[in-house]
């Protein structure tokens, strides 16, 4: 009898390429038209838009981003551990999140993905549009569930070395 072995590699989704990519370094390795904020909670209403923080609890920044949408309740836990970006609306086409990726391969297959989540389950919903180089959408996704986190996934081929991500938010909320 002949034993076979067979074996299955991939190149893909192995390595993470993004810099601090689940936020464990704080507020670096990313740009945004949001405005980081360092103080105590601001938002005693919805409205305070434009703002950013780095933080393994969302009600630190503002009131309604709670595991139920109601103000100062229990904040949702970072999505495995860690710490994610609370972004508090902002203007329609205002970018939430950019990075340029490097040490890429040109036509290897890689994934972006992330976890999001609503704030006020009363408030309008952000419409989140990840695009890759400038190029088309890859395909929007809406904050519709407060109080438990959504992932977003997006696989695409690198033309290049390096590619820029951006995550834009496509309403005002």
């Amino acid at each position: 009898a002949t034993t076979t072995r067979y074996y299955v590699t991939s190149k893909l989704y192995n390595n993470n390429k993004l810099t601090n990519g689940s936020f464990e370094a704080g507020n670096t390795g990313f740009t945004s038209s949001y405005t980081h904020y360092t103080g105590a909670q601001y938002a005693t209403t919805p409205g305070n838009n434009g703002y950013y923080k780095i933080s393994n609890a969302g009600t630190t920044l503002c009131q309604y981003f709670s595991i139920t949408g109601v103000p100062n309740q229990t904040s949702l836990t970072p999505p495995n551990g860690g710490q994610y970006f609370i972004g508090d609306g902002a203007t329609a086409s205002s970018k939430v999140w950019e990075q340029t990726v490097t040490g890429l391969t040109a036509g290897d297959v890689y994934k972006f993905q992330f976890y999001y989540a609503a704030g006020n389950p009363d408030a309008t919903r952000a419409v989140l549009r990840p695009t890759i180089n400038g190029g088309g959408t890859l395909g929007d996704v809406t904050t519709t569930n407060a109080g438990a986190w959504t992932q977003a996934t997006y696989n695409w081929t690198a033309t290049g070395t390096s590619a820029t991500i951006v995550l834009t938010n496509m309403t005002a909320t």
